[in-house]
């Protein structure tokens, strides 16, 4: 499987809106290898790794999870204001910590950008500000349920494209394990220990699969900036 270097890498690309959204994505990103702890302290990756928590079955139920929990945080924390500034591709809402729209009842009053609190698609401007309605409730926890589906789906996806015995995607349903013909992750193999040269690879490998990603960032970072500056003038 990818050691968390590659799935990391990943979680960071998707979350955009701060420490703590960033910090959940990367919990999402390696929940079905938490496994891994029960592999370690049993002294049996065979037995305890990469079975059930590797499967379409296990995401579904870890998104229906964190979409319910979504949802009940974000209605909690709607509470503390309705409206959020919103910033390019990359950027976190500035100085001060309080702010108020021109126009903005105080029950409208807003506070720094919870990453936990997602925006809703349409905007409004007020005093020349574009703000965005903050959304609360099942809006809120439909879209953490697609944030986890993303994760855990890529996580898996990530782990279909590595060298090794395979994945058992349609658990319960079968036993059968599935892999891909032609991988493009090394992977760490626990057989070889905690300790091993082979590691070194997989090392290269992923370094080499972040790079990927940071330029991909980079990218997007260069198209998001060059169509706000157009909107601009």
């Amino acid at each position: 499987m990818p050691s968390p270097i590659a799935h990391f890498a990943v979680a960071y690309a998707v979350s955009r809106r701060g420490a703590a959204a960033l910090s959940a994505c990367l919990f999402l990103t390696v929940v079905p290898d938490l496994d891994f702890v029960l592999g370690y302290l049993f002294h049996d990756m065979l037995a305890w790794h990469n079975n059930f928590s590797h499967s379409l079955t296990a995401c579904l139920v870890v998104a229906i999870v964190a979409g319910t929990a979504g949802g009940l945080v974000s209605s909690y924390a709607l509470k503390s204001g309705a409206y959020v500034r919103k910033l390019p591709y990359g950027e976190t809402t500035p100085e001060p910590a309080r702010l108020r729209p021109e126009g903005a009842t105080p029950r409208d009053e807003v506070g720094v950008a919870s990453p936990l609190l997602p925006v809703s698609p349409t905007s409004e401007s007020r005093g020349g500000v574009p703000w965005r309605r903050r959304v609360g409730g099942k809006a809120a926890g439909q879209r953490w349920f697609l944030l986890a589906v993303l994760l855990y789906g890529l996580h898996l996806l990530m782990d279909f494209l590595c060298v090794g015995r395979g994945m058992m995607l349609f658990w319960p349903f079968t036993m059968r394990r599935f892999s891909f013909m032609f991988p493009i992750f090394f992977g760490v193999k626990w057989s070889d220990g905690m300790v091993s040269i082979q590691h070194l690879w997989t090392l290269l490998n992923e370094v080499g699969f972040v790079l990927i990603v940071c330029l991909c960032m980079w990218l997007v970072k260069q198209v998001s900036a060059r169509r706000n500056a157009g909107h601009v003038s």
